[in-house]
């Protein structure tokens, strides 16, 4: 898949682009401590955070950025920037007019709905989604399709297909117990006998909201540790393994290539 250059937007510079199954992916990069005016761009798109933080406004809202975050844009859609004092970097994923996204349907037809998700599943999805924008092949354009749906399909889950109401509140302090300890070993029963539930509606709850087991979550909320650790340190991955919970190097790099799909000195290549 070649290369080719690229540059829509007045703010930041372009690396690098390719498009592939009417996507348009870019990297780009922006300057320390940049303030962009409000603006907005001509098509829907996806913005994945790699390197660096920034604020960003929009609907009268303020939401940080850190790196592997993703954020949804409508076309039309006003927002400002305000980037940290280091160099950021954004992959851009955009949907070009004139292909067929169905799919995206619910999202398409909301043209103010705009929205930024940061999950531990996205966290494992974005990586993957560089690593084929980073190192294409002939099989790459099949590949960006395939994840680039996934993960649509999470950030629409979590919002614009998200049933109305909160969830009840001992569900939302079994989630703190879990995001608390999750470099610890604790049971299904002791999260229950936390919030004083029993541990077969707990488990089944669960699922429903977040569309994983409580184990799958917990090993994604280890890997999303160490994807931060491994973005802004130079520890050792025996040492981050053990930090994050595993039981050993090798069991942190099985998990880690499971759910990002690379391999930990992969990512840490891609991070920096």
């Amino acid at each position: 898949m070649e290369l080719t250059p690229y540059s829509e937007s007045l703010y930041g510079t372009t690396l690098r682009a390719i498009e592939a199954a009417g996507l348009r992916l870019s990297e780009r990069v922006y300057t320390p401590n940049l303030k962009t005016p409000k603006h907005s761009h001509k098509t829907h798109r996806i913005h994945i955070r790699l390197q660096g933080n920034s604020i960003l406004t929009y609907e009268n809202k303020s939401v940080t950025r850190l790196p592997w975050s993703a954020e949804f844009y409508c076309p039309e859609q006003n927002h400002a920037n305000h980037y940290a004092p280091q160099t950021v970097r954004n992959l851009t994923v955009e949907f070009l007019p004139g292909h067929d996204f169905s799919s995206l349907r619910n999202w398409l037809e909301k043209p103010n709905h705009s929205f930024v998700i940061d999950n531990p599943v996205l966290r494992c999805l974005c990586p993957r989604i560089y690593d084929e924008f980073r190192q294409p092949d002939e099989l790459s354009a099949l590949a960006i399709e395939g994840l680039v749906m996934e993960l649509v399909a999470w950030l629409l889950r979590d919002n614009v297909g998200n049933p109305a109401g909160k969830p009840p509140r001992w569900l939302q302090q079994a989630e703190e117990f879990i995001r608390s300890r999750y470099t610890e070993h604790f049971t299904l029963a002791d999260i229950a006998a936390s919030v004083g539930i029993h541990p077969v509606h707990l488990a089944r709850r669960f699922r429903m909201a977040h569309k994983c087991s409580i184990g799958e979550y917990v090993r994604q909320l280890r890997i999303e540790f160490a994807m931060e650790q491994m973005s802004k340190t130079n520890r050792s991955l025996s040492d981050l393994a053990l930090a994050a919970g595993f039981s050993d190097q090798s069991h942190f790099s099985r998990t880690f290539r499971k759910l990002a799909g690379l391999t930990p000195r992969q990512f840490r290549e891609i991070s920096r």
